[in-house]
């Protein structure tokens, strides 16, 4: 099976710099290293708010996992919620009102073609599914989900923190084995 998480869809898509910061962000002592595979892919001197080709930033993530893992890759997701979502926006949201609002989140951040989206779907009072369809692919997505779970998990009556968990739906197609759309079973 080919793995899509760095299939280019269309090649007019285009991303905000906001989210290339999450990139620079996640690369902490390492920016450097970021700038230079940003920079191959002719991405020089990333700006949060000017528009890039997707398949350069894609290309980029590639080279990134190709030479530092999937960990790097996890880490700019965990990133992006603090890059791209505005403050003003999810100052008093609960979990569930910021993960269903992350497609539109998604939305403002890319434009031209088809971009894919992120589809929430409630399972129980504590948990949910999110379908992540044709966006940046497995590691990138569940980055974003833990981060903002872990940012916006609802506490116990004792103050204690909630245990919560993402876990990626392997029985379902999935973009590790060719499929376009990751199935994450979120609880809180």
């Amino acid at each position: 099976m080919e793995d899509t998480n760095f299939r280019i869809y269309e090649p007019t898509t285009e991303v905000k710099g906001s989210v290339i910061m999450s990139l620079i962000d996640a690369m902490g002592e390492y920016q450097a290293i970021g700038l230079a595979y940003l920079n191959k892919y002719d991405i020089d001197k990333p700006d949060p708010e000017k528009w890039y080709k997707l398949s350069s930033y894609l290309s980029a993530l590639r080279l990134i996992y190709e030479k530092l893992g999937e960990s790097t890759l996890y880490l700019i997701g965990a990133r992006i919620y603090r890059n791209v979502f505005p403050q003003e926006y999810t100052e008093t949201m609960s979990l569930e009102e910021i993960l269903n609002t992350i497609d539109d989140v998604y939305h403002a951040v890319h434009r031209n073609g088809d971009i894919g989206y992120f589809k929430y779907t409630a399972t129980s009072e504590t948990s949910c599914t999110m379908e992540a369809h044709k966006t940046y692919g497995t590691p990138i997505d569940r980055g974003l989900f833990v981060s903002i779970t872990r940012i916006f998990q609802p506490k116990k009556r004792s103050s204690v923190d909630v245990e919560t968990s993402v876990v990626l739906d392997e029985l379902l197609p999935n973009r590790k084995a060719g499929g376009e759309s990751n199935y994450f079973h979120i609880s809180w």
